[in-house]
């Protein structure tokens, strides 16, 4: 499935300008990374070792896990090992489950949105345009 160029754009910002990527090396199994680990939230009803080892060492885990928090695609209470899919981590994730080719999100002409996101850009469809 394709998506909308405004929802493209959103993906585009994560990516590049909240998760601060760059086009160096290999960033694909980076987006692959987010999407499969937002695939397995709420954590707490997997092992952590199955979390870990989607992630590498326990100290990425910590890592990957607050950067993922810091960007609001997750939230936890306790303990990272119990974090859950906010809003925008559920939108997110819906979003780079449709992209099979992740040069969409390089082509020319996407770019990240022109006005910043609000609560309702997270509750609206990932094939429609985010609201303003």
């Amino acid at each position: 499935m394709t998506l909308s160029g405004g929802a493209l754009s959103h993906v585009h910002r994560l990516f590049w300008d909240e998760l601060g990527m760059c086009a160096c090396g290999d960033p694909d199994t980076a987006r692959v990374l987010v999407r499969d680990l937002l695939a397995l939230a709420p954590f707490h009803e997997h092992p952590r070792a199955e979390v870990v080892a989607l992630i590498g060492t326990e100290g990425a885990f910590h890592l990957v896990l607050t950067m993922l928090e810091n960007v609001g695609l997750i939230d936890h209470g306790f303990t990272l090992n119990g974090s859950w899919l906010t809003d925008k981590g559920r939108w997110y994730l819906q979003a780079l489950q449709q992209i099979d080719d992740w040069s969409v999100i390089d082509a020319d002409g996407i770019g990240s949105p022109e006005h910043e996101c609000t609560d309702a850009c997270w509750t609206a469809a990932v094939s429609a345009q985010p609201p303003l």
